[in-house]
């Protein structure tokens, strides 16, 4: 063992052995010779030898070394790692003995174990799940297909000791670009019988190893007889045009086809797997809009008040090319009639519609001015007052019970009607005034309840727009004198 030691200022150094031991603190027998000793070993390990050098003015450097005595005899090889290189790049990659290797689908490459002897002998090398027996060996046969948790196994030998490590191994698989194509329109107009706008193309497109800026894009545009279109666009063949556009004025009227290719590299950077994406578009001959009108309500009747409902009319609009929120709607009614309008429908309130027939005409026109009308027929009949058929008692007249009062009930009889409304009030009186019990149809007045008199009965039927019809009727309750009398009527 050698060494050196100086002083930055001169100054004498002397050197002292601190320490010669190994890992399980035997000691190794040091004798210093001048500038450096002489070490004698008794047991394999691994040992630590430390010297110290003192300047005069009694400053101090340590310094150790490590020192592995081998064990005399043979020795195993010793595996270090692994190191793997890409065919596509050449970069290394130096993996742990039992370490994880992660490689691409049909990658090319090699992988090479890191060994040593300490006895210096010739290794011979075996991976036998790459039937290989060279030190560096090809590793295509693995990534043919992905695979998971495969163990290849590297083993070592002087020819008399083996050593045995192993290396796990991934294949990822390695599939074809995603791409979604979009357009900013499926349908655009003609305009002298080509299209009327320009059409744009987005293609958005991602690979699992492939960047983006290297995935190589092909594009077609096709009518539907398979005629090539592409040049009315912004396409150079070789380029990658991921925003397309169709150029306005560039394709007569007709369907389109518009298919995007997208191509990733394989793992030797040579073109590898394809996908592609398409989309249908028209270019349309410009018809006239389209127009229809609903009514909220059918059955319209009024009376000096207006009418029983509002009116809404709601218009149902399309173009073959100019977005319903582009298109242009008018109204107007004959006779005339206040509305109010709100997007695509008008109401027209209950107290403006009088008995009458209106019409409602709608006018939709698109951005060419192209225009289509509809009309609508608003009927509104007269509400009359409610009709009463019949009011009836029984018995009209009869003598007194001998106490002053009607010997029998009195019965009062209605039958009436309405023409719109489907629930009526019925209001009963009596005049004088008596007891009497009641429904919608009928009165009825107790026996021994109305002393001797004449009395008016009256019956009013309301119908739901506050429209009434009364009507009256008699009935006399006479005392009995004993004579014959009759009553005229």
């Amino acid at each position: 063992m050698k060494w050196v030691a100086v002083d930055p200022e001169g100054d004498d150094v002397s050197i002292s052995i601190l320490e010669c031991a190994s890992d399980s603190s035997i000691a190794c027998n040091a004798e210093a010779s001048g500038q450096g000793a002489k070490l004698n070993f008794t047991e394999a390990g691994v040992y630590t030898f430390t010297v110290k050098a003192t300047d005069s003015n009694n400053n101090s450097t340590e310094s150790s070394i490590s020192i592995e005595v081998i064990p005399l005899g043979n020795q195993a090889p010793i595996i270090q790692g692994f190191e793997y290189t890409s065919l596509a790049n050449q970069i290394t990659r130096f993996v742990e003995p039992n370490g994880n290797l992660i490689l691409r689908e049909g990658e090319a490459g090699s992988i090479s174990v890191i060994a040593t002897d300490r006895n210096a002998d010739v290794l011979t090398f075996n991976w036998p799940e790459l039937s290989c027996t060279e030190q560096s060996c090809d590793i295509t046969s693995i990534t043919a297909q992905p695979q998971n948790n495969l163990t290849i196994n590297s083993i070592v030998s002087d020819s008399e000791l083996t050593t045995n490590k192993q290396l796990n191994v991934t294949v990822q698989e390695d599939t074809p670009p995603l791409g979604e194509l979009t357009l900013d329109k499926y349908v655009v107009g003609e305009s002298n019988e080509t299209n009327n706008e320009a059409i744009k193309a987005f293609l958005s497109i991602q690979d699992d190893f492939t960047a983006i800026g290297s995935i190589a894009v092909e594009w077609q545009l096709t009518d539907s007889e398979g005629m090539d279109y592409i040049s009315s666009t912004n396409y150079v063949e070789g380029s990658q045009v991921l925003l397309l556009t169709i150029q306005e004025q560039s394709l007569p009227i007709g369907t389109y086809t518009l298919t995007a290719i997208a191509t990733d590299l394989d793992s030797n950077g040579e073109p590898g797997q394809k996908t592609s994406a398409s989309k249908n578009f028209e270019v349309s001959e410009d018809l006239s809009p389209t127009i229809s009108l609903s009514a909220s309500e059918s059955n319209l009747y009024a009376t000096s008040q207006g009418a029983n409902s509002d009116l809404t009319l709601v218009a149902t609009i399309s173009d073959d090319n100019t977005p319903v929120g582009e298109l242009k709607l008018d109204w107007s009614i004959y006779p005339n009639l206040p509305y109010s309008q709100d997007s695509n429908e008008i109401t027209i309130i209950a107290a403006d519609l009088a008995v009458g027939t209106y019409i409602v005409t709608a006018t939709v026109t698109d951005e060419v001015e192209q225009s289509t009308s509809t009309e609508y027929t608003v009927e509104v009949l007269e509400n009359k007052a409610p009709v009463i058929h019949m009011l009836d008692v029984f018995p009209a007249t009869q003598p007194e019970n001998g106490n002053g009062r009607n010997s029998e009930e009195i019965v009062a009889e209605l039958a009436y009607s309405d023409d719109f409304s489907k629930s009526l009030t019925v209001n009963w009186s009596v005049s004088p005034n008596v007891s009497f019990n009641s429904d919608s149809s009928q009165l009825i007045v107790a026996a021994d309840s109305v002393p001797t008199g004449d009395y008016i009965i009256t019956a009013e039927v309301i119908d739901e727009q506050g429209q009434a019809t009364t009507r009256t009727s008699k009935f006399v309750v006479t005392e009995d004198n004993g004579n014959v009398g009759i009553i005229v009527e």
